[in-house]
């Protein structure tokens, strides 16, 4: 779960992907392990180009760019000779955002924090979690709270929908879904106006997570990193933020939502 580290030399140079994936969730999770992955370093940072499949809308090839400033810097210089153009879409270290060119043409579509953890939260008793099937349902707890949901019904991806019920109907819905890698990833947990402060998106993610874990040794999670109360809810589940990213791309990509 720990970001990249420790990696040498300091000139630019070819490195494997696997050995990245050791060092870093997000390269685990996230980033196909396949022939068509490239990857280069400098000291302790990486940079990784790939293809976007299995959501081929959004623009390729596209870039990941992890580490420390000084050593992004050269690595960012050096991407569009290494595979022949500008990527069409990063990923990238936030702090070290503004090295990105203008003329690459790439337009900021998100700042988030990439959260992973391998311990399973205690689920609250005093809430019935039950799972989610009624496409309708789901949607309806989506459109009104969070019509942006970066999973809804029917994708691919999705291994299972849970909510929450009140006196008035589903309350809180979230998803289960599975990374490139097979791992679990919580999206698009959403608590209705009328249902908030009273701890459902906390017993949600909790069970979430648990399910997630029966899947792989880590879970993650993608939060807005202006969310503040989001990521303190995270934390107190045991989640541990690995990168603060900033997700640009051309702006014509069909696909405007799924930057992470």
């Amino acid at each position: 779960m720990a970001a990249v580290t420790d990696l040498a030399p300091t000139t630019l140079h070819d490195i494997s992907l696997r050995e990245v994936r050791t060092r870093d969730a997000f390269v685990r999770w996230s980033v196909p392990l396949d022939d068509d992955t490239a990857c280069w370093a400098v000291g302790s940072s990486v940079a990784l180009v790939h293809q976007r499949a299995p959501r081929p809308l959004l623009p390729s090839p596209w870039a990941v760019l992890l580490g420390r400033r000084p050593e992004l810097h050269p690595l960012v210089a050096a991407l569009p000779g290494l595979i022949g153009a500008p990527p069409a879409g990063v990923t990238m270290s936030a702090d070290s955002y503004d090295l990105i060119p203008a003329d690459w043409g790439l337009a900021a579509r998100g700042h988030w924090d990439y959260m992973a953890t391998s311990t399973a939260p205690q689920v609250s008793g005093d809430v019935r979690i039950e799972p989610v099937h009624d496409v309708a349902v789901v949607n309806s707890v989506l459109d009104a709270d969070n019509a942006d949901a970066h999973a809804r019904p029917g994708d691919p991806d999705v291994q299972c929908w849970l909510g929450i019920a009140d006196g008035s109907g589903m309350a809180c819905v979230g998803a289960l879904v599975t990374t490139h890698n097979g791992g679990g990833h919580l999206r698009a947990i959403t608590t209705l106006r009328r249902a908030r402060g009273q701890g459902y998106g906390a017993a949600l993610s909790a069970a979430l997570t648990r399910r997630g874990l029966l899947l792989s040794p880590e879970v993650t999670l993608g939060v807005y990193s202006d969310n503040v109360a989001a990521i303190r809810l995270y934390e107190r589940l045991g989640y541990r933020r690995v990168h603060r990213l900033t997700s640009a791309a051309r702006p014509e990509p069909l696909d405007q939502l799924d930057v992470c």
